[in-house]
């Protein structure tokens, strides 16, 4: 069970809205779509939300503030320490999550110093960041050499994606 709430975390990650948004059980734009069962075991456990205009958007992409907010929600992460990012201010309402994620250290910013926060979150930092967290590296590679766009992985995330695949959080297809 904690292994499907662990993948429909890594889901929300890459196709589910904001969290911060308007909470509302009678969502218009859930009906059918392959998710629903998991966006509304989300919604009731209070880890995300809707928009005001009873939409959720799930084909949308997570920014890395959203996905952070959402880690830190569903782990009970919240120890924190002060940031200092060039393009995080105090004022942002994702401030505070992105203080714990970086006092936990499940993420980091960029080498300019900047976090960016509303950069679209990767399949890869979401690997790094699920498989850090559930310390379940693995350098064998020999899932991800399965795939033909293995080639397509950055060097850094080789590590995590193959522990992301060992633990059934991603998969792909004969296309990768």
């Amino acid at each position: 069970m904690h292994k499907k709430l662990i993948s429909s975390v890594l889901l929300g990650s890459i196709l589910m809205t904001p969290i911060y948004a308007y909470a509302n059980p009678n969502l218009k734009d859930i009906s059918g779509h392959w998710a629903k069962k998991e966006i509304n075991q989300f919604i009731s456990s209070g880890y995300v939300n809707g928009y005001e205009d009873e939409t959720f958007r799930p084909d949308n992409s997570i920014t890395r503030a959203e996905f952070v907010k959402l880690v830190n929600k569903y782990f009970g992460f919240n120890n924190k320490e002060d940031i200092k990012f060039s393009d995080i201010n105090i004022n942002d309402w994702y401030y505070n999550d992105i203080c714990i994620a970086s006092k936990t250290g499940y993420i980091n910013g960029y080498e300019d110093k900047t976090f960016k926060p509303n950069k679209t979150i990767t399949r890869e930092e979401v690997s790094k960041i699920l498989i850090s967290i559930k310390n379940k590296q693995d350098n064998v590679y020999d899932k991800l050499n399965k795939y033909p766009d293995k080639n397509k992985v950055s060097n850094w995330a080789k590590p995590y994606v193959e522990g992301a695949i060992e633990q059934g959080y991603l998969k792909g297809n004969d296309l990768g």
